[in-house]
């Protein structure tokens, strides 16, 4: 074993024989290993870069992995693959004492291991913070210096439902319509369940949100918040155009003459002023009375 693992003088660095690494998968948050066959053959030409590995001791003289999961996959197939000889060793820091797996949860989205994580591969790490090690938003933005609003964002995809989630990773929903599609959802499973939070329910309400989003996106171009604010601008419009099909069905199914009569007066009076149906009955509330009307 004394050949096979070497410490350079003064320093705490080993040099490894790769075969006796074995990658510790809870430590590991990678999904999407990148161009692994460039890395592979760069590691063959005998480039070595930042490529110190870390880990642990483990059972029977085996090396645990704990970081650098992408550059030892490129070793063993390159290993598998026989374009390195036996002699060939990586260099490995161990563990300090006390090393924790939160620890390493930060290291890996601070370092990224010269690939930049995916969404999913930070929701994730956000995740495991979050339930498994009971990190709150606060702690999290400030270890990895980035916003709480940032954290938050991430944490609700990674908690939102699946068909939710695997739709801001494919890139078919934007985060932020996401998020914005998961709190409405929120309100409105409230608002149907007597007030009360229902989880549930507003996942169910929240994947329909979604799919239609989805499809009104390939349709319009727009992102929800987007078309959310042409909407809102275009309410009076709908709303006056809602008044005159009410008249419409009023006269076809031969409603009460004053209710035709009424509405009939009402959408010329709010088309006339430019007001709303709301505003109308603001105003009838804040004077106590509705506003004079010829009819």
């Amino acid at each position: 074993m004394e050949n096979k693992l070497q410490k350079e003088q003064k320093s705490d660095i080993y040099w490894v024989d790769p075969k006796m690494v074995i990658a510790d998968e809870t430590f590991n948050i990678r999904k999407d290993y990148g161009d692994i066959e460039a890395l592979k053959l760069s590691i063959v030409s005998g480039w070595v870069g930042n490529s110190i590995l870390l880990g642990y001791r483990g059972e029977g003289g085996v090396i645990m992995l704990t970081d650098g999961f992408r550059r030892n996959r490129a070793i063993q197939m390159a290993i598998s693959e026989s374009l390195l000889d036996d002699e060939f060793r990586v260099p490995f820091r161990l563990h300090k004492k006390g090393y924790r797996l939160e620890d390493r949860l930060f290291d890996v989205y601070q370092t990224q291991d010269n690939k930049n994580l995916t969404k999913a591969e930070v929701c994730e790490l956000f995740y495991r913070l979050k339930h498994n090690h009971n990190k709150s938003n606060d702690e999290i933005a400030k270890r990895i210096g980035k916003s709480p609003a940032f954290v938050s964002q991430m944490l609700s995809i990674a908690e939102a439902p699946d068909p939710i989630r695997e739709s801001v990773y494919a890139g078919d929903l934007k985060s932020s319509e996401a998020v914005v599609i998961l709190t409405e959802s929120k309100k409105e499973a409230k608002a149907k369940n007597n007030g009360k939070p229902s989880n549930e329910l507003s996942d169910t309400i929240a994947v329909e949100k979604a799919i239609k989003a989805i499809e009104e996106g390939k349709k319009d171009g727009l992102t929800v918040q987007s078309r959310k604010a042409k909407e809102e601008k275009e309410a009076p419009k709908g709303n006056l155009k809602k008044i005159k099909e009410l008249y419409e069905i009023g006269v076809s199914q031969h409603m009460d003459v004053d209710i035709i009569e009424f509405l009939d007066t009402i959408h010329e009076y709010l088309t006339e002023c430019n007001m709303t149906p709301m505003e109308f009955f603001e105003r009838c509330i804040a004077t106590k009375s509705a506003p004079t009307l010829s009819v």
